[in-house]
């Protein structure tokens, strides 16, 4: 089978298997298996956890075997976990189920990526890319559908569904996928790649240090993960336990939120100048404040009407924040570290994902849900100071050090911002919104990205911070997340979402 063939195969089936599965899966979790609130939250924290654990080594595996073998086991050990999940609607069943889905997951993370530019001619590779996210988006609508049809029969017939298609997809892949462009990694050169990264990462913390409106961000970044793994696992189950909603209207939310996202983040696009950083940390501050707003709303009203807008705005916030984000990065890092200060902030998101979950569960678990989310809110309040602070503190404009030493002018500088903050983002995300791997080895790129943002994407999906140009679809659309939520709408759970929710699987 041709290689273009293969990976079309591929982002379709696996995001048609992420839409299925995991657009109601919470309701299952909650209706059909009993979970409370903090068990909800305990099951994405378990996830994390496992993501976090495995990434590193399985990257390892990828890149010394075979990318090919890796991205088989991924998906045979993604729908087994699903597949479980679906059958045995107990905790602890629950639990094991994510732990084995959470670690097929960091076998094909990375691994596909690398085995697509390894085997597709680089003239026809960004078409290729283009075409499987677009395929991608179609398919996880179809997938949105038929789980919605599918929870007719019962809320865990499309997890099994879902399973059987990422099963069928690990067999055939056994069977048909080619690998020729793949050359092992000795032994010698992954013990050099690992001292790269120790200093890697030395020299990126000591930029952190160093800067005040870095810190200032990363504590940003720390409070808004910490309030949003409990909105992402509870909000689909206040929905259920408040309004009684039925499965169909999900499906609708989750295709109404995925245009509503689009077009807020083109929005923020138009009226924000991305490439001058205090214009785009006030854009982050209004973003932020909103998202609370909303959250709270969300939490306390008593109006289906009122709450759907709500979390609707909710989730549009944080989307359109994702790319501003990372414009903002680009500018406040330097060129030989940016990648590892991007996976500082990476890990800074996992770690308060993992900080907030139990609390928020507890307090839902005690008190009520509503009580949860408004807790959450006020910690996404928290966050706006800080954002405010990194814009207050931003260096003076003045030279630029290139990567040879050489220092521009400020007119110069000026001159070439946008196309250095372009550049990044080229550097940072493929035409697809996954990352590019270039020369990074599997697990490197592993690293860069981290698991926070990196589960933000689904197996075949996009990730949250794609542009219009990346996906060649008209904006960023966001896809199922793989840790079962539908992005930004229907309930978040833990990300794993950019980060597969690119997108950060399903708990």
């Amino acid at each position: 089978m041709r290689a273009s063939v293969t990976y079309l195969i591929i982002r379709g089936s696996a995001a048609f298997a992420a839409g299925c599965a995991f657009t109601l899966n919470l309701v299952y979790q909650a209706q059909v298996a009993g979970l409370g609130p903090l068990q909800l939250v305990i099951v994405g924290t378990t996830l994390e956890v496992v993501c976090l654990v495995a990434q590193v080594p399985t990257g390892v595996l990828a890149d010394l075997r075979s990318r090919r073998q890796s991205v088989v086991a991924g998906y045979l050990l993604f729908g087994t976990g699903v597949l479980i999940e679906g059958t045995v609607p107990r905790f602890g069943a629950i639990l094991a189920a994510n732990a084995v889905l959470g670690v097929g997951w960091t076998f094909v993370d990375g691994a596909l990526d690398a085995w697509v530019v390894d085997e597709v001619d680089p003239a026809h590779l960004n078409r290729l890319l283009v075409r499987g996210a677009q395929l991608g988006q179609a398919a996880t609508v179809a997938g949105i559908g038929a789980s919605v049809w599918l929870a007719g029969f019962g809320l865990n017939v499309p997890l099994v569904v879902g399973a059987a298609v990422w099963l069928v997809l690990g067999v055939v892949l056994a069977a048909a996928m080619p690998e020729r462009g793949f050359r092992p990694r000795t032994r010698q050169a992954w013990q050099g790649s690992l001292r790269s990264m120790r200093d890697q990462a030395g020299r990126a913390a000591a930029t952190a240090r160093r800067s005040r409106p870095m810190r200032f961000m990363l504590a940003a970044v720390l409070l808004t993960a910490f309030a949003s793994e409990g909105v992402d696992r509870l909000g689909q189950v206040h929905f259920v336990q408040t309004w009684s909603t039925p499965a169909y209207w999900f499906g609708l939310m989750a295709v109404a939120a995925m245009a509503g996202a689009a077009a807020l983040t083109e929005l923020v696009r138009r009226l924000t100048d991305l490439t001058d950083p205090a214009r785009t940390v006030r854009a982050l501050a209004v973003l932020q404040t909103a998202g609370a707003v909303a959250t709270a709303a969300f939490a306390l009203t008593g109006a289906f009407w009122v709450a759907v807008l709500a979390w609707a705005g909710a989730g549009m916030a944080r989307s359109a924040a994702e790319p501003a984000r990372a414009a903002w990065l680009a500018r406040q890092t330097e060129p030989t570290s940016r990648a590892t200060v991007y996976s500082l902030v990476a890990q800074a998101d996992s770690a308060g994902e993992l900080m907030g979950g139990p609390p928020v569960g507890v307090l839902a678990q005690r008190v009520s849900i509503g009580a949860a989310l408004a807790a959450s809110a006020a910690v996404l309040v928290l966050a706006v100071p800080f954002l405010a602070a990194a814009g207050r503190r931003l260096p003076v404009a003045g030279p630029l050090r290139d990567d040879l030493g050489a220092v521009e002018t400020a007119a110069e500088a000026e001159r070439t911002a946008g196309d250095a903050a372009a550049d990044e983002a080229a550097e940072r995300v493929g035409a697809d919104g996954d990352p590019i791997p270039g020369s990074r080895s599997r697990a490197s790129a592993g690293l860069a990205a981290g698991p926070g943002e990196r589960l933000d994407r689904d197996l075949g999906g996009a990730r949250r911070d794609e542009t219009a140009d990346e996906r060649g679809a008209g904006g960023p659309v966001h896809d199922l997340h793989l840790d079962g939520r539908r992005a930004p709408f229907v309930g978040e759970q833990a990300r794993p979402a950019a980060r597969p929710d690119g997108q950060r699987p399903g708990e």
